[in-house]
């Protein structure tokens, strides 16, 4: 009977072929969940015509989405009333001419963020691309956005009521 000796090298690839193959799933489960983290759905509830929209409750997601759907409704004319909750993203409604809030709306503002990325630390860009909508009179009324936490706070959140006093308008 002969007696193969085992090649070291045969372990090691072995090892190697193994560990790439982990390490190629856990690639593309990384990439795939900052993927699906980072192209978040603007979610949002609405209802109404061509002409005016009633946002009832948004909880945010992608301030790429929120700016579509705000500057679509801007270019076809249609007004939209946020009447309701509207956290993150759709915060940057406040910031286009035609939208309005009745008093009872609720601004929840907080850091953008990433899930995958925010555990690396701020996203001061993402924040930062949200804050260039929000007008002055209402970030003056916050704490410095660079101080926002991803958390929502009392201090990061405003009535509609407060908002059109800060800003000098009518709620509608």
């Amino acid at each position: 009977m002969t007696r193969k000796t085992p090649n070291r090298l045969d372990g090691c690839i072995f090892v190697v072929g193994v560990s790439c193959i982990v390490w190629a799933i856990a690639g593309i489960l990384f990439f795939s969940a900052l993927r699906m983290f980072s192209t978040g759905q603007f979610e949002i509830q609405i209802a109404g015509d061509s002409e005016q929209l009633t946002l009832t409750d948004s909880a945010g997601g992608s301030i790429t989405q929120a700016k579509t759907f705000f500057g679509w409704a801007r270019s076809n004319g249609t007004g939209v009333r946020i009447d309701g909750a509207c956290l993150s993203a759709c915060t940057i409604g406040l910031g286009f001419p035609n939208v309005c809030w009745s008093a009872r709306a609720v601004f929840l503002f907080h850091r953008g963020h990433t899930p995958v990325i925010s555990a690396l630390g701020p996203d001061y860009d993402a924040t930062g691309d949200m804050v260039r909508y929000i007008p002055e009179p209402v970030l003056d009324a916050l704490p410095p956005w660079r101080e926002w936490t991803v958390e929502y706070r009392p201090s990061q959140t405003l009535t509609g009521a407060r908002v059109a006093e800060l800003m000098g308008v009518e709620t509608c």
